[in-house]
Parts: C-alpha cells; sequence; structure tokens
C-alpha cells in the first residue's frame, strides 16, 4: 500500500513539473518572437515619419491612429495640410510629398518603412517645426496573435520620449478615429 501511494505521488508530482515545463517553453516561443515598433520623425533634409520594428520577431500592423493637435486625421494628405498649415507658395500638396501604407503591412525585424515624406520645399521644414503637434497610436500582433500598441502623443517632439507601449487586447479603432492609408 505504500509504495502505491508513494507510486502515485512520484506520477502527480512528474506531471506537475511536466506542465510547469510546458507553460515555461510556451512563454518562451512567444518571447522569442516578440515584435516591438517605434514610430519617430526624422528632420535631416527633409521631414520623415517612420516606423521601426526594433523586436525580434515580425509585427503585423493591425491599426493606426495619426493626430495633429489630438485630432484624429484620416489620410496622409490631410496630415501634411494639418503640419504644414495654410497653403505656401508653390507648395504642392499632390507631388511635394510621398506615403506609404502602413495599415496591414508586415515588418520584419530590423525593417523600417517611411510612411511619409515631404522633401524638396521649405514646407519639410514648416512640418518638422511642427511635428511635435503629430500623435501616433499603431495596434500591432505578433505571429502568435499576442498584440501591442505604441502610443506616442508628441511622436516629433523633442526632449524626453513619451513613447509607451501596453499590451492590447484588441485593435478595434472607432471608425472615425482609424487613418486609411
Amino acid at each position: 500500500m505504500l509504495v502505491a501511494a508513494a507510486a502515485v505521488l512520484i506520477s502527480l508530482s512528474a506531471l506537475v513539473v511536466s506542465l510547469v515545463e510546458v507553460r515555461i517553453m510556451r512563454e518562451q516561443q512567444h518571447m522569442s518572437v516578440w515584435p516591438r515598433l517605434a514610430p519617430s520623425v526624422s528632420n535631416a533634409g527633409s521631414f520623415a515619419f517612420r516606423i521601426r520594428n526594433q523586436g525580434i520577431g515580425p509585427a503585423q500592423v493591425e491599426t493606426v491612429v495619426l493626430t495633429v493637435d489630438g485630432k484624429p486625421q484620416a489620410r496622409w494628405s490631410t496630415v501634411a495640410r494639418a503640419l504644414i498649415g495654410p497653403r505656401e507658395a508653390g507648395f504642392d500638396y499632390g507631388s511635394a510629398y510621398s506615403f506609404s501604407t502602413v495599415g496591414g503591412q508586415v515588418l520584419l525585424p530590423g525593417e523600417s518603412i517611411t510612411a511619409l515624406t515631404i522633401s524638396g520645399h521649405p514646407a519639410a521644414d514648416s512640418a518638422s517645426v511642427r511635428s511635435a503637434r503629430m500623435g501616433v497610436d499603431i495596434c500591432y500582433c505578433s505571429i502568435y496573435r499576442d498584440c501591442w500598441r505604441v502610443i506616442d502623443p508628441h511622436v516629433g517632439g523633442s526632449g524626453a520620449s513619451t513613447q509607451r507601449t501596453e499590451p492590447a487586447k484588441s485593435c478595434e479603432v472607432p471608425e472615425g478615429e482609424r487613418f486609411q492609408m
């Protein structure tokens, strides 16, 4: 009877150890593919808004909310107009900037995307000066569908970074706030 009880105790102990090891292995698998997106603004001769994956796994960009002065913007053209202000002499909003689609992109580790560029005009300097008025909220997920939000209310601001990354249960955004490009 004592031998049987010892065998059951040893079996239960082995089961508990196995379950703990499986949980640890699963966590290690998830950590081995953590993406980490970092939005930034570059002011080197032109204005550029970039998003870089500084993590160790691919990042699927689910939703993007871009704001200027706290107001959601729907398209790159409205972001450019809000940053540059009234039409400057000789500035053609249609040709002085270029943009890339952000939502739905998959960024591999170390990869970056230049989402908006304004160059070849003094308006680029205006956008650079005013870029602290631009905010961003990007929701992205790993291949295991673990999701995070990177939020920076002043992505072009100087001084201490206000950028934070937090886990996200959902990447849902109200339709009126979702960035379309």
